[in-house]
């Protein structure tokens, strides 16, 4: 096979990036915009040892779990990959991808069930935050989402997955730059202002809008608050953060707030929580609740018994364990995660809860031995997964 072959692919898997998968003589080929099933014809892009990727040049059969993407930009912006499937067929994908990981890499046994996922009831308009590169356009400011492997940025006017106050407030962050000429950073040259907009709406009705700046002051700061105040009521919060190393990272360590205060008001099943620019909480506020209240179905905790939370942010699952009388013990090595928790826990009068700011490895071992003994461990770890020790 070489680069610029024509060759005609039936996709029978998905990649973690949504990428169809198929085999042409033996061989496996990478190509976007097919689903299982379907089969196209596709133009060689790139050939490697053991595999190839393609471009698709035509669509010759439908799968029954095909639909019409509800974003004009799919296909083009890198912010989603299966828009072009159902739902329904999102979550056979899902539960695919799991099935494979539990038997190929945990290697659990094929008898072993695995629980179907359980669905969204809102399958977009959901995200509770977004952050948005900013760039300098032929025609003035840009605010959107890469287009794939790309630094190329689609301009959105309104994403499918953000709430329309978020979209709102995405124009009218535009709207001012442009009015009023502010300039946006440019990574290459490290000149120009506005870097990212941060956007956080809570499920209390509270949004937050940051800007984060290659410098000291932002230009007419009193007018963009008036205009997002008078327009958008739901703005409790408005940020500024200091960013000017010359890296990818989204957030400097300072940050002013310059109208409201630094957190928003966060409810999560029946307990409140402050939160900052920088806590981490799970995207989807209603699915984080049917998480949560499924991780307790299965836990069984009882009153009295001592819950250990580690990798535990800014406590949400230690203090729902807290609210069922359970003596829990929280471990995050981010300190201001746990100045959040402790925070936190006395906001919902919570004096059952404790929290420590210790690699979770060292931590578990203090705590285990101050408990005596812990009747259930709760994890929550980031990507590389748990310490091996």
């Amino acid at each position: 096979m070489q680069r610029n072959d024509i060759c005609e692919i039936e996709a029978n898997d998905l990649t973690i990036e949504g990428k169809a998968v198929g085999r042409v003589d033996g061989m496996a080929v990478f190509v976007n915009g097919l689903l299982p099933g379907e089969r196209g014809r596709a133009r060689v892009a790139k050939t490697a040892k053991n595999y190839a990727e393609a471009e698709l040049l035509e669509r010759l059969s439908d799968s029954s779990d095909r639909v019409l993407p509800p974003c004009p930009y799919f296909g083009e912006c890198g912010g989603c990959q299966l828009q072009h499937s159902s739902y329904i067929g999102q979550l056979n994908y899902k539960n695919t991808r799991v099935q494979g990981c539990m038997h190929r890499i945990a290697k659990i046994s094929d008898d072993v069930v695995l629980n179907f996922p359980l669905p969204a009831r809102q399958h977009f308009g959901y995200r509770n935050k977004a952050a948005l590169p900013i760039v300098q356009g032929e025609n003035g400011i840009e605010i959107g989402y890469y287009k794939q492997k790309s630094h190329e940025l689609i301009d959105i006017k309104k994403c499918a997955l953000l709430p329309e106050e978020m979209n709102d407030a995405i124009t009218l962050v535009r709207d001012w730059a442009n009015e009023y000429g502010i300039s946006a950073y440019c990574g290459q040259t490290g000149k120009g202002l506005l870097r990212h907009l941060v956007l956080r709406y809570s499920a209390a009705g509270e949004m937050m809008v940051a800007l984060v700046i290659n410098g000291d002051q932002l230009p007419y700061a009193k007018e963009l608050v008036r205009n997002l105040r008078i327009n958008l009521p739901e703005v409790y919060s408005v940020l500024v953060n200091k960013n000017t190393e010359r890296s990818a990272q989204i957030l400097g360590s300072e940050t002013q707030a310059i109208f409201g205060s630094e957190r928003i008001l966060e409810e999560i099943a029946g307990l409140s929580f402050d939160i900052s620019l920088n806590t981490f909480l799970q995207v989807n506020h209603a699915q984080t609740e049917l998480l949560y209240q499924t991780v307790f179905k299965l836990a069984r905790v009882l009153p009295g018994e001592v819950v250990a939370d580690l990798y535990c942010g800014a406590g949400t699952m230690s203090l729902y364990a807290a609210k069922l009388g359970a003596k829990v013990y929280g471990i995050e090595i981010v300190p201001q995660a746990v100045a959040d928790a402790k925070a936190n826990a006395a906001k919902n009068g919570l004096e059952n809860a404790e929290f420590y700011c210790a690699d979770c490895a060292e931590g578990f071992a203090q705590i285990a031995d101050k408990a005596g003994k812990i009747d259930v461990v709760i994890v929550d770890p980031p990507r590389r997964g748990l310490d091996q020790k």
